[in-house]
């Protein structure tokens, strides 16, 4: 009797710890793209509202199938933006393939770059946002914030790996 109860402690054991491993090698962690999108929008990033984009506008805002990526490529998304008082968005991407989400992060930094260009004139008063936007690849997903708290949006960036998907 004492034998089987020693088995079974060595399985439950083995099964604890097999549990808490994490995640394999090569195992990518997607992000849950409406929980981080919100936890910015939440997390005191922003001096006004933002309001919530569609997807479709989404990708055709930062060009994604000029930079060679379809809508299948995008398993989902969330963009808050301004509604044009200030330059101020986040907007998280999931996407089918690291390769995709890199090529993603180039549509993303090339849409910042041409805001940049819009704002220096129009609304200078914005640029140091823009200067300060964050762009990260995190696994198969991307994470753009031009906020006008930096700190809070950098914040929330180092603690990415707390929204990932289900």
């Amino acid at each position: 009797m004492r034998r089987v109860g020693m088995m079974l402690l060595a399985l439950a054991l083995c099964l604890g710890l097999t549990a808490c491993g994490g995640k394999e090698e090569g195992e990518v962690t997607n992000l849950d793209a409406a929980a981080a999108a919100q936890a910015f929008v939440d997390g005191g990033c922003f001096s006004e509202t933002l309001e919530q984009l569609d997807r479709d506008t989404a990708f055709r805002l930062y060009g994604l199938e000029q930079a060679g990526l379809t809508e299948e490529n995008v398993l989902d998304c969330a963009v808050w933006l301004s509604a044009g008082a200030t330059a101020e968005e986040v907007a998280v991407l999931v996407l089918d393939s690291e390769q995709s989400a890199e090529t993603a992060r180039d549509a993303l930094e090339a849409h910042v770059d041409s805001q940049k260009e819009s704002y220096r004139d129009y609304l200078p008063a914005e640029m140091p946002k823009l200067e300060d936007a964050q762009l990260t690849v995190y696994g198969n997903s991307v994470v753009l914030v031009v906020p006008a708290q930096g700190d809070a949006a950098r914040n929330l960036m180092d603690n990415l790996s707390d929204y990932h998907a289900g």
